[in-house]
């Protein structure tokens, strides 16, 4: 990966459109209310996937198999990109051509059970059109004319801070996972011209309002080294543990497995438990964004209150 130009000097993300303009174009019913942290989001996934690449064989023999290779291989797609990273477009830069488009190449391999070259009408990533950047994501990939997810593509500042140091509300986010069952976390949409201050409480308005405007329903949000994987379901946006580089390159394996499921070559579904309004008015805050009063130190409270049927037990009351 090409190193960073003054390390630490690119740690902002891209601003959130005002308030207003976020509540005009996502309608009350569209809004975001809640968000739920699933450890097993994409285990589903990650499993058939694994099982989808087991047949292929590339043979550097064959011409037009080492032909695709040396198109699709990383070490060849970087050849031309900045060899620093100056701005979030040298960030973008890298993200698509050294990771995204050599995935989605070798996924269409093996939903195709050929490598071939891309044909017209094959699946491509898009970029923002001039004429929709407030509420266009980084990146948009389609089927023919058929959009199926978007990309948010990060610097590693933006995304981990200093460090490497996760950013404090995706961090509390995922310390809410545990064997116990997923409980969702209350979000409140900006009102009052109120916007949020937490970067990642920005992240989730932007990447929850480009799948609202665009009618998609998955998300990643992507840096070199590390993704988070968001469904949209109803009022409800589901959020994975960041998948990174680690020896077993479960990156690459799990944004396979995303382009995958989003191409329908899978038949296994993402793991998206149904979830109850647990809190009370004691937990309720109305400041704009994530209500940390609903997160983890709120835990405790919400399992002790669990019936057998997995819904919070309510309080008898005097007739």
């Amino acid at each position: 990966m090409s190193p960073i130009y003054k390390k630490g000097r690119l740690a902002g993300t891209r601003a959130v459109p005002e308030a207003d303009s976020l509540e005009k174009n996502v309608a009350a019913d569209d809004r975001l209310s809640r968000v739920v942290c699933v450890r097993n989001l994409m285990t589903s996934l990650i499993k058939e996937a694994k099982a989808k690449c087991q047949p292929l064989f590339l043979d550097p023999a064959v011409v037009s198999e080492r032909d695709w290779l040396l198109i699709n291989h990383p070490l060849k797609t970087s050849n031309k990109l900045p060899n620093k990273i100056r701005s979030e477009k040298d960030a973008e830069a890298w993200i698509f051509d050294v990771i995204l488009r050599p995935l989605l190449a070798a996924c269409c391999a093996a939903q195709s059970g050929e490598f071939s070259d891309m044909k017209p009408g094959s699946p491509n990533f898009t970029s923002c059109p001039p004429e929709k950047k407030s509420d266009w994501p980084d990146g948009i990939l389609y089927d023919e004319n058929d959009p199926k997810m978007s990309i948010e593509a990060k610097t590693r500042a933006a995304l981990v801070g200093a460090g490497r140091e996760k950013l404090p509300t995706f961090e509390s986010l995922i310390g809410s996972l545990s064997e116990e069952p997923e409980y969702s976390v209350r979000f409140n949409w900006p009102a009052n011209k109120k916007v949020p201050t937490q970067k990642a409480d920005h992240m989730i308005m932007q990447i929850w309002t480009q799948m609202v405007t665009n009618e998609l329903d998955k998300c990643a949000i992507i840096n070199y080294d590390c993704v988070y994987f968001f469904f949209r379901k109803g009022k409800t946006l589901y959020m994975s543990p960041e998948a990174g580089l680690t020896p077993k390159n479960t990156l690459s394996i799990a944004i396979f497995a995303f382009i995958a499921y989003s191409l329908d070559f899978l038949h296994a579904k993402p793991h998206l438990p149904d979830v109850v309004d647990w809190w009370t008015q004691k937990q309720r805050s109305s400041d704009p964004g994530i209500d940390h009063g609903t997160l983890l130190k709120e835990k405790a409270l919400f399992l002790s209150s669990l019936t057998a049927t997995g819904r919070p037990a309510r309080k008898a009351t005097k007739k």
